[in-house]
This record gives structure tokens, sequence and C-alpha cells, in this order.
């Protein structure tokens, strides 16, 4: 964040306009002496990412010194611009899925045995459906699924939480005696 702001607002916001540069995340090595900021840019002609590669790499000593004199941080690591490659893979697959979508003619229908086949298990799904509504639900347990992990029976601790979780599981607390003034409760008198 504060290195967005320092591009912002400082003096390499000059230099940077018109480079639609976006920071997508700051990455510090373990000993806190690198630094490596991700970027993108939606700037789409040739050349554009060596420009602005070379353009915040060569503002990356004045980005330190801001960094220091804002107080942000006492000794500022190495800081190195790398470009994000993962934005550039999402638009190249959103391109490729675009020129497919092109290719395919709009007058394209399923094949009938397809269409047959999904409605006929639309339907069998609403017939699991209902009958499900009229049977408690259960949770299904695949028989060849172990429920006993490390020698643990989780079907019994289960049972137990709800229990707990019921307040099944709790004793009733006995009627208070109420003592009257100057009387000894019995079970003390015969204590001593």
């Amino acid at each position: 964040e504060n290195i967005s702001n320092i591009m912002v607002t400082g003096d390499i916001s000059e230099k940077l306009r018109g480079c639609a540069v976006q920071l997508t995340q700051v990455r510090i090595s373990a000993d806190c002496t690198h630094l490596n900021v991700y970027w993108v840019t939606s700037l789409q002609e040739h050349g554009a990412d060596e420009r602005v590669a070379e353009l915040l790499q060569s503002n990356a000593g004045f980005l330190k010194s801001e960094l220091i004199k804002s107080g942000f941080i006492g000794k500022a690591p190495k800081i190195t611009f790398v470009k994000d490659v993962t934005y550039g893979r999402g638009a190249e697959v959103e391109r490729l899925i675009d020129k497919i979508g092109a290719d395919i003619p709009p007058d394209l229908d399923l094949p009938e045995s397809t269409d047959e086949q999904f409605l006929d298990s639309e339907s069998a799904t609403e017939s699991v459906s209902t009958s499900a509504a009229d049977v408690p639900s259960r949770p299904y347990v695949p028989s060849d699924m172990k429920v006993d992990i490390y020698g643990l029976d989780r079907a019994a601790i289960m049972r137990q939480v709800l229990l707990k979780t019921k307040g099944l599981g709790r004793t009733p607390l006995e009627e208070p005696t109420f003592l009257k003034p100057g009387t000894e409760n019995l079970q003390e008198t015969q204590a001593r």
C-alpha cells in the first residue's frame, strides 16, 4: 500500500502516467533483504511490458529511499519489480475461450441421445429428492470408508458431543436446603 501511494503521489507518478500499472502483490524474503513487487499493465502495444519494467526498475532506488523517509521501515530491502504472469495467463485463456466460442456455429444442437439422457437423469434426481424428504436424513458413509481413524470411534464421540450440546448428559442439581439461623447442617455435625 505504501509503495503504491508513493508511486501515485511521488515524483515517479509523472513518469508512470499513461503506463496503466497495477501492483498485484508484494512478497518479502524471509531474511527481509529482498522485496518483490509484482505488477501488471493493461497496455497492449508491442514492447510496453519491457518499457514499463525498465521504468519501474530504474525507480526502485527512489522508492526505497521514499519508504525510509516515510518512516514505514527503518532499513528498506532491495526492491525488485516482477511482471505478474498469472494475469497474462488468465487473459490468454479468456482469449482462447472466446476464439473457440466464435468458431462454434450458433445453430449447433446436442445429439438427441444426450438430451434424452439429461432429461432421464433430471427426472431420476427429482424422484430421489422427493423420497429423501420422507426419510430423516443421515450422512452417507461409503461401506469401505474407515470411521475409526487412530482407534477413535467417531460416531460415539459425535453422539456424546450432541448429548452435551443438548444438555442431556447433565445431571439435575439437587434441591437446595435452606438452614434456619442458629441451626447447623446435619452432615457438618456428623463430620465433626
